[in-house]
């Protein structure tokens, strides 16, 4: 089995489950496996839209949280692969990284350049505009 046919299999057949549980405003929150498939379907409906050929780099820049797995997820669902880094890095560190790859999916709570001075900018998405994770809200920031 491929890793994509593990991961299907494994959305598929929890989906009722518990797949992670996050602290929002000190308030915990549960994502099921059937919540988190359908927003990373959504992001890889997201990125399929923007043209990308199979295995083409996708950086995502974001806090590890329910919007990041769903992130990582939908670009492995969508046959893309998946660069996390963290907004933590250094502004130059990242805008290095970041310029290797065709989309940006970020979390929109940081500010930084998305390219190196002079170098193509890729398209940069923010994950609230990707999908949705059941009634946890929009992914990402929703201000």
């Amino acid at each position: 089995m491929t890793l994509h046919e593990l991961l299907q299999a494994a959305l598929t057949r929890g989906a009722g489950a518990v797949a992670l549980r996050q602290k929002r405003h000190g308030i915990w929150h549960e994502v099921t496996w059937g919540q988190l498939e359908q927003a990373a379907a959504g992001v890889a409906r997201s990125l399929a839209a923007q043209g990308l050929s199979t295995g083409a780099a996708v950086a995502i820049v974001a806090e590890p949280s329910e919007h990041w797995m769903a992130a990582v997820l939908g670009a492995w669902l969508g046959g893309f692969s998946p660069v996390v880094l963290s907004p933590e890095l250094p502004p130059e560190e990242l805008a290095t990284l970041v310029g290797g790859a065709a989309v940006v999916l970020h979390d929109g709570e940081h500010d930084w350049e998305i390219a190196p001075p002079g170098a193509p900018a890729p398209v940069a998405i923010r994950l609230g505009n990707t999908g949705r994770l059941g009634n946890t809200g929009r992914l990402g920031n929703t201000g």
